[in-house]
């Protein structure tokens, strides 16, 4: 739960960077069944939210922010939206599912990739920031994601660049970083929704991402794309 450090961060970026950079704008046509964020994976995913806020705020509501708690029933009902903001910007083909339980990292042993990502049921069609935005807002220790944060998305725009993306700005980074965060504050709520008293590391892990998320949801202040 004490979350990996910058370096490793780096790592993950540089597992995910090829990925994203191979299908980058360049997806239509070539992947006939994948989900894809604004149409397939709409209407499987919102209802699993619509389903587990009540009980997140009611058994979690103290890992959240007060401004999560006054805003999470327009933010689920906000859901809709937020898929569309997320296709509006370039889309690839994505992990899906980039949380740290997910990267088996090598630990410089002679032999070992430094970072290998794992469990790709969720691969799909998205915002590529959504596996950048999963990593920091949740993987990583809130302290250092304040100190590290923009310098991390800057280090994702060189390393997309050298896999031949071209013209992608570190302004479009954040932006499109702020929608993926928006958007996977819903990943966290349906952790802790769908609770299972008996498992203490899921409680944990409930807590934290809560905790970890919603004060990356307020510190970049991103309801306001959603304002009423």
């Amino acid at each position: 739960m004490k979350g990996i450090s910058v370096d490793e961060a780096k790592m993950v970026i540089d597992a995910l960077a090829p990925l994203h950079a191979k299908y980058w704008g360049k997806y239509e046509g070539k992947f006939k069944n994948m989900m894809q964020i604004n149409t397939s994976y709409v209407e499987p995913f919102v209802p699993s939210v619509e389903g587990t806020w009540q009980p997140a705020l009611a058994n979690f509501g103290y890992c959240m922010t007060q401004e999560l708690r006054d805003n999470i029933e327009h933010y689920v009902k906000s859901l809709r939206r937020i898929h569309q903001l997320m296709a509006e910007r370039t889309m690839t083909v994505i992990h899906g599912d980039a949380r740290m339980d997910n990267a088996m990292f090598g630990d410089g042993k002679p032999g070992l990739k430094p970072v290998v990502l794992v469990d790709w049921q969720a691969i799909m069609i998205s915002n590529p920031l959504q596996d950048i935005a999963w990593m920091l807002a949740t993987g990583i220790d809130t302290k250092v994601r304040r100190e590290q944060e923009e310098n991390l998305l800057a280090y994702y725009v060189a390393a997309v660049e050298k896999h031949g993306v071209k013209g992608y700005s570190l302004e479009q980074c954040i932006d499109d970083y702020n929608v993926g965060v928006l958007f996977l504050l819903s990943y966290p709520i349906i952790i802790a929704g769908a609770f299972d008293p008996a498992n203490a590391r899921g409680k944990e892990l409930a807590e934290e991402g809560l905790r970890r998320h919603s004060a990356t949801v307020e510190d970049r202040q991103l309801l306001r794309y959603i304002a009423r």
